[in-house]
């Protein structure tokens, strides 16, 4: 099973290695697709996971009670494409950066 969380840290969590606990205690595979920490030592990671779900579950209750809150990523991004007039707005705002533009075309 393959699924994406966003996972929130605080100042008081943000030494503990999230991807440790996933490898170690859960046998699962963490991609981390972004990282950012905050000056405040806060921040947010985006992680795949791919592993069995009862592990997967199991790890999410786990980062719970370390304190990090932990939101699946479910819903896939549809684009209407009668009212997308390719303006390149969301190419700024994405997370992970996967939106490129041909310099040369745009």
């Amino acid at each position: 099973m393959d699924k994406k969380f966003k996972i929130e840290f605080t100042e008081a969590n943000v030494q503990d290695s999230v991807a440790y606990i996933l490898v170690t205690e859960f046998d699962l595979r963490p991609n981390v697709l972004k990282a950012e920490i905050e000056g405040d030592g806060s921040g947010v990671m985006i992680v795949g996971l791919v592993g069995e779900e009862e592990k997967l579950d199991a790890a999410v209750k786990r980062l719970e009670e370390e304190g990090f809150t932990v939101k699946e990523l479910v819903k896939r991004i549809d684009r209407n494409e009668d009212l997308c007039f390719h303006c390149g707005a969301c190419v700024s705002i994405c997370p992970t950066g996967v939106f490129s533009h041909n310099k040369d075309t745009w």
